[in-house]
């Protein structure tokens, strides 16, 4: 049973005449874009944080192994402004993502899967 305006109730009403259809959304593969192939010694990529899933951080692929199983050999990229803004968002801990960056003297990371790469990006 349905209320109507008046609060009396009555029988459901007809929506019949008033229905639309709606077509299955169209979700753009992300996955397809960061396939193996698509790797290549020398580019930028985001990469995701662990903390919350969003691509915060950004690494040059150095070498790519693929002999028993693949690694992709990553060196960081950290910013490298001096402006006072960008100095106490890294006092703070809040990751950069755009501006000015250099490559860190720190180990090169090793990724068996392209899963933590988010996108590559544009050529620096």
């Amino acid at each position: 049973m349905f209320e109507n305006s008046t609060g009396d109730a009555g029988a459901a009403p007809d929506f019949s005449e008033d229905a639309y259809e709606i077509p299955d959304p169209e979700f753009y593969n992300f996955d397809g874009n960061k396939s193996l192939e698509k790797f290549e010694i020398g580019q930028v990529w985001a990469l995701y944080s662990d903390e919350d899933g969003m691509p915060k951080y950004y690494g040059r692929i150095k070498k790519i192994d693929l002999l028993l199983q693949c690694k992709l050999h990553v060196a960081w990229l950290g910013v490298c402004s001096k402006s006072i803004d960008i100095m106490q968002w890294n006092d703070k801990k809040i990751p950069v993502t755009c501006g000015r960056f250099q490559l860190r003297k720190w180990k090169p990371s090793e990724y068996t899967s392209t899963a933590p790469f988010s996108h590559q990006s544009p050529d620096l």
